[in-house]
């Protein structure tokens, strides 16, 4: 069986062999021309002045940096930065109001209790630690009021709406 397949494959490399010594060599329909082809476009065109690198526009934008302090301690922190003559502007862009969905503060035991059957429950939450709104569970910010009343109504918990 052995030699069979050696046969085979002997006959199959011996076919392809033959198949490409046969066939005459490919030869370029191109017209000569005296040059190698493609050197006369690496040329550079006398026509067009290629504009320098200098007068090249670039437009980085980086931003939510809070203050033009800390914008001009990054441009000193990183030297690429530095050979382009960064300009640091202010961009005002008024975001929308977002609705906050919480349950009120209450004292700390009451609010953990709530918070850990709030989560049995399957609902996502989180406990406010800080702040004015310190022991209040949150269930969410939302950019619309009608997101946020979708939830109230979901969730049937006692919640109130802060904006």
């Amino acid at each position: 069986m052995r030699w069979v397949a050696a046969f085979l494959l002997s006959l199959i490399v011996l076919v392809w062999y033959l198949s490409g010594a046969l066939q005459p060599p490919r030869r370029s329909t191109e017209p000569v021309t005296g040059t190698l082809p493609r050197v006369a476009s690496l040329k550079p065109s006398s026509k067009a002045d290629p504009v320098p690198e200098s007068a090249q526009p670039r437009c980085v934008r980086i931003g939510w940096i809070d203050t033009q302090q800390k914008a001009e301690a990054l441009i000193a922190a990183v030297p690429l930065l530095r050979h382009w003559e960064p300009v640091v502007s202010e961009v005002v862009r008024e975001l929308p109001p977002l609705h906050w969905v919480i349950i009120p503060p209450q004292p700390r035991e009451i609010a953990l209790r709530q918070f850990r059957d709030i989560q049995r429950r399957g609902i996502d939450s989180y406990l406010v630690t800080e702040g004015e709104y310190r022991n209040a569970i949150s269930l969410g910010l939302f950019e619309s009021l009608a997101s946020a009343r979708t939830v109230l109504e979901e969730k049937n918990v006692r919640i109130s709406m802060r904006y």
